[in-house]
């Protein structure tokens, strides 16, 4: 751990570590698909995707707390969002345990503040969800949800600055982010919430009403083309892992697989997602997590790579 940060911005080495443990902690109780990918980083760029996850998991947190009102998990969105300019800015860290080690993650690691405030905007949306009337609604949702996760995270594993690199962690949170979308369909369906563009349902005749019940003629060619279009967004992604770190190309290689995962068995049985949410069993985690730290070169699948 830097000492002299921690008592660059008055935060005693007990204090630091301690923020950071209850990061890790969280992290490795909630995480469930990202921690063992984390587990492939050094040490200090470990602790701070703890730090970042957390950051996330708050954030999101505020957003879906069905016991406070909208209006009231809009203001304190806000709130959130000034105590992060106050943490960034002024280095204002009481309030929060994990504040001093999401400070050392930004300076460290020199991670633009506004990205968070891209996220905070992005789970902002979801406080009065609109339908997305085509892709490029949902492609802008997505960045704001895990496009701009993923520009943290290079920052953290280490990368050439270039803007190849950055466009393609972009298009990484969004593959993840459809992979999502896919995995929930019918849950969000149930849930009164849609984020699948609106001009793609009708082309298949489809309506949430129908996702949430699961059966219609068209679900399977809709499911289909979901999936293909969530396949080009990996391919695409693809591309960031020779603009990486050692350290960044493992564990970018390890979330690709796991993700990637998901999506391939929603691709072998893509009505399997009517049923309920597809997974990864938690050893195979584990499997891609250490081969990622063992082999950060192996190459991807090819369905990954080949557009």
């Amino acid at each position: 751990m830097n000492t002299s940060l921690a008592s660059m911005h008055g935060v005693d080495q007990d204090r630091m570590e301690r923020s950071f443990r209850v990061c890790v902690q969280d992290a490795r109780k909630a995480a469930r698909n990202f921690h063992y990918a984390f587990l492939s980083l050094p040490k200090p760029k470990y602790k701070a995707m703890c730090a970042l996850y957390c950051f996330m998991r708050q954030t999101d947190d505020l957003a879906d707390d069905g016991g406070m009102s909208v209006e009231t998990r809009r203001l304190k969105l806000t709130d959130w969002s000034r105590q992060i300019d106050d943490l960034a800015e002024r280095g204002i860290v009481d309030g929060n345990e994990i504040f001093p080690a999401l400070k050392w993650t930004l300076d460290t690691y020199q991670i633009p503040v506004s990205y968070l405030h891209d996220v905070i905007a992005g789970v902002t949306m979801d406080l009065d969800p609109q339908p997305f009337a085509d892709f490029a609604h949902l492609e802008r949702y997505c960045y704001h949800v895990a496009g701009a996760v993923g520009l943290c995270c290079i920052s953290i594993w280490g990368y050439d600055e270039s803007d190849v690199a950055r466009r393609a962690a972009i298009d990484c949170g969004t593959a993840f982010q459809l992979t999502n979308i896919l995995r929930d369909i019918r849950e969000d369906a149930t849930l009164g919430r849609c984020y699948l563009p609106q001009d793609q349902l009708r082309a298949y005749q489809l309506t949430s009403d129908q996702l949430a019940k699961g059966a219609a003629p068209g679900i399977l060619p809709f499911l289909t083309e979901q999936t293909q279009l969530a396949r080009s967004y990996y391919q695409r992604a693809s591309k960031l892992s020779g603009h990486l770190s050692k350290d960044g190309q493992g564990i970018f290689c390890g979330m690709m697989r796991i993700y990637g995962g998901l999506l391939h068995k929603i691709e072998c049985n893509p009505l399997s997602v009517m049923n309920g949410r597809v997974k990864l069993h938690r050893i195979a985690k584990m499997r891609i997590a250490m081969e990622s730290f063992l082999f950060p070169n192996r190459p991807l699948p090819k369905w990954m790579t080949t557009e």
